[in-house]
């Protein structure tokens, strides 16, 4: 996806192809005509690419590429807990899931993550989170549980109108993200908040601590 979504950008042929062309005919290498084509292939390019990168284009670009892959599954799993995006921060959540017994799914587009994942002792898909194919292989429908740290708000959009009702756990920055997670039927984190409360947690537990050693250092 990230390749596909960098084509759109990198292929258009931009504002520097007519300075070259300018210093060109300067130089007396190119002429008036080659000029002229060279302005109207960028003006062309320009446009075109602000129409082809879309969303639209670019899933349609992936499953032509891929294939249907993501439906060759049969066995979907069921009542399990899917996490989607499973980087070092979320690998201790994961360890805890599978410790307790759970079916744990991790879909990642990262080979090292879906490796740590598999060797933790759950499932992994490499796919991307906010494709359908991938999450209809996941099982996300049949999820009792989905908890989603992708980084993109219409990512998150995706998959909320994919699995409408199911509990799904959304990762975000801000209030304002939260709120729109909330709209659309998910339940928002907020991360600034989360780390806030683990400070607070370890800030009381050092002064604790730290109010028993000096207790003991004056004894």
């Amino acid at each position: 996806r990230s390749s596909i979504e960098a084509g759109h950008l990198l292929a258009q042929c931009g504002e520097f192809s007519l300075v070259v062309g300018l210093l060109g005919v300067q130089q007396g290498h190119i002429g008036q005509n080659v000029l002229a084509v060279i302005v109207l292939v960028a003006v062309a390019s320009m446009m075109l690419s602000s129409l082809v990168s879309t969303d639209r284009v670019t899933w349609w670009l992936m499953h032509r590429l891929a294939g249907r892959r993501g439906e060759a599954r049969v066995d979907r799993p069921r009542d399990h807990v899917l996490l989607l995006g499973c980087g070092t921060r979320m690998h201790g959540l994961l360890e805890r899931l599978v410790g307790r017994g759970l079916t744990v799914v991790v879909v990642d587009d990262d080979s090292a993550a879906v490796e740590r994942a598999c060797a933790a002792g759950a499932e992994a898909i490499r796919g991307d989170g906010a494709d359908f194919l991938t999450l209809r292989s996941a099982g996300a429908r049949e999820a009792r549980l989905i908890i989603s740290t992708m980084r993109r708000p219409e990512d998150e959009d995706r998959l909320l109108r994919f699995v409408h009702g199911r509990w799904v756990l959304v990762r975000t920055f801000s209030a304002e993200e939260g709120e729109r997670v909330r709209e659309r039927g998910g339940l928002p984190v907020v991360e600034a908040e989360a780390a806030a409360e683990r400070f607070l947690e370890w800030f009381e537990g050092f002064g604790a601590e730290e109010g028993s050693d000096r207790r003991a250092g004056g004894e």
